[in-house]
């Protein structure tokens, strides 16, 4: 299933909705929509990984590069709705701890 992005706005906040594979076809989209997100000058960015159905490890670098760029400009980052085959990812490369969370 190819990745779907959805943006969503508040006064405070970006929201990605990402949903279906977060692979290395998908990447490249996932990476230049964080970029955009984090030039909106918005307090943060929140990625809902809800309905992501497979992520790989170029997903996770992304997600990396994307906290890297939220602390170069004072953004929050946040994954939302993490589903359990995404921590599964995480805790394999030992980074569950390196990303904060928002609980929804």
């Amino acid at each position: 299933m190819a990745l779907e992005l959805h943006r969503e706005e508040t006064p405070r906040s970006v929201r990605l909705r990402l949903s279906g594979a977060v692979d290395l076809n998908s990447t490249p989209a996932l990476l230049k929509s964080l970029k955009a997100a984090l030039r909106t000058g918005k307090r943060e960015v929140i990625v809902d990984l809800e309905r992501v159905s497979h992520m790989d490890s170029s997903g996770v670098a992304a997600l990396i590069e994307g906290v890297r760029g939220a602390r170069k400009n004072g953004v929050e980052f946040l994954l939302a709705r993490v589903p359990g085959p995404v921590f599964g990812v995480l805790d394999l490369a030992k980074l569950r701890g390196f990303f904060q969370y928002r609980e929804e």
